[in-house]
């Protein structure tokens, strides 16, 4: 996604004087009393930053709203006024998954069986004992941490080092998510999903032969999964059914995320060239609806986490093509309500839905 060079200035604007602007021209501002200067805007989605291109995002995890970390070809930090790049990376080191316990004690996971480690004040690597790509990471603690790749690839850490878990699985995992460390999710290619119950891991059957990439629950008793053909699994303690899917649709949801178990937030889209818009959808304990349509089909959303139902961020890229060139710009949404000045309202400013080429 592509800005105004007006709109990449005000991104510098710090706090206040930056919400205020952005939200100028979207409409829906009330006033909060007669003769009062400040504006309450109802929940909406707002671009965040632009990353500089050619930039990549994946996943993002945060411990509050002003500590939130999200990577994919570099890793980059909210510290709850501005994004800053904290680790630009080489191309053959790109991370998928990000995960903590604590503003110093963070995980990310990649390429060539890539593991940094995050202390608060720098990002080492851990040596993960395995070349393959790591899709997905996380843990009921620092000392209890998973994570999970190509071929069944499997790794424990215990707050010292890592080693190999040995499950059924061969086919890459995509996903991982537990309510504690009895209660173990894993996601992966072909309607693989694998279950821990603290001391052995064990295939579930799924219902579907699709590829599932992402998986969140809110208890042991409500957990979701998605992945492609559009398809959003639902567990209830009991066996996994099928919410949706769509055979033959492109769109594939990559990340789940939710506040509550009637509050959930799901996203993704086509992978490059397969001309299906960017996709962000909500559910309410009932149903799922379409929250965010993406404005070009080069876009795919691939990461979601919130501080709440009313404070979400999503992360996810753009790529093009040019004479067989290929160009990724990658992006940052937010999901939540600020507050506008009406003094600093600038109405030549557009919304995130307004930001196209």
């Amino acid at each position: 996604m592509r800005v105004t060079d007006a709109t990449t200035t005000l991104l510098a604007l710090p706090g206040a004087a930056l919400a205020t602007v952005l939200l100028a021209t979207c409409g829906g501002e009330t006033a909060a009393g007669p003769g009062d200067t400040t504006y309450s805007k109802d929940l909406t989605w707002t671009t965040q930053r632009n990353t500089p291109r050619p930039h990549e995002l994946y996943a993002v995890w945060g411990r509050s709203s002003v500590d939130i970390f999200a990577v994919g070809s570099t890793i980059v930090h909210f510290d709850g006024s501005l994004w800053s790049t904290q680790v630009a990376l080489s191309s053959t080191a790109y991370l998928h998954g990000v995960w903590g316990t604590s503003a110093t004690d963070v995980f990310a996971v990649g390429a060539h069986g890539t593991i940094l480690h995050y202390d608060g004040t720098a990002w080492t690597p851990q040596n993960s004992g395995t070349d393959s790509l790591l899709n997905g990471v996380w843990g009921s603690s620092g000392t209890d941490v998973y994570a999970f790749g190509s071929g069944g690839t499997g790794l424990h850490y215990n707050g010292m080092r890592w080693s190999p878990v040995t499950t059924a699985a061969t086919q890459s995992l995509f996903g991982v998510w537990g309510s504690s460390a009895a209660d173990v999710f894993v996601v992966g290619q072909s309607g693989t999903i694998l279950h821990f119950d603290g001391s052995t891991w064990s295939s579930q059957p799924s219902g579907t032969t699709v590829d599932l990439l992402g998986v969140w629950g809110s208890s042991p008793t409500d957990v979701f999964a998605v992945g492609a053909s559009n398809t959003i699994l639902h567990y209830d303690g009991s066996g996994w059914t099928v919410q949706q899917t769509v055979a033959g649709d492109l769109t594939a949801i990559d990340g789940i995320w939710g506040s509550s178990a009637s509050d959930v937030f799901a996203v993704g889209g086509s992978r490059p060239f397969a001309f299906s818009p960017a996709i962000i959808m909500h559910y309410d304990g009932t149903r799922w609806s379409t929250s965010r349509l993406g404005g070009r089909d080069d876009e795919f959303y691939s990461g979601v986490w919130g501080q709440s139902g009313s404070d979400v961020i999503v992360v996810g890229t753009s790529i093009t093509s040019y004479a067989g060139f290929y160009d990724a710009e990658a992006f940052i949404l937010h999901y939540g309500r600020i507050q506008l000045d009406r003094a600093h309202l600038d109405p030549v400013v557009p919304c995130v839905g307004d930001l196209r080429h």
